[in-house]
């Protein structure tokens, strides 16, 4: 949903308009608020999924076999991910969500950013962070241009 001009609030979608259609007058509703992701950004990070897939140095090939294995380690090096204890006191790690609906855009921002690091850390060293992000917005850059 969006807010409109005055304080009412106004379904964003058909979807939303369905689901407001069944309200009642005195129903107590909550719902959360919150401001969109930037879309570009998301695809900027799949970018980086795609430049770093193209250039996985040898001693990965193997040990990572694919883009998501890639994004799931990615989210382990940054610590993004839920902890649990099992019945025999083991820990495992399950990488969380970046899904729009998961994560704000503030978050994404401070996720993409340690991405960016591990990837010139272990990925692309010796490259400089801002040059992994340029080379990235050219690729989202020659997607649109080519019709893609």
């Amino acid at each position: 949903m969006e807010k409109s001009l005055g304080s009412r609030w106004e379904p964003a979608t058909d979807k939303d308009k369905e689901l407001a259609a069944a309200w009642k007058a005195g129903d107590i509703v909550v719902f959360q608020v919150r401001k969109p992701r930037n879309g570009q950004h998301h695809k900027l990070m799949f970018a980086l999924i795609g430049l770093v897939w193209q250039n996985l140095p040898e001693k990965f090939e193997g040990v990572i076999t694919s883009k998501d294995g890639l994004l799931d380690e990615l989210k382990f090096q940054v610590g993004h991910v839920d902890t649990h204890r099992t019945l025999g006191g083991k820990t495992v790690y399950k990488p969380q969500s970046i899904a729009f609906d998961a994560m704000d855009q503030a978050a994404f921002r401070v996720f993409f950013d340690d991405v960016v690091e591990v990837i010139c850390k272990y990925f692309l060293p010796g490259i400089p962070a801002q040059q992994v992000k340029d080379e990235a917005y050219s690729m989202i850059d020659e997607g649109r241009n080519s019709g893609s």
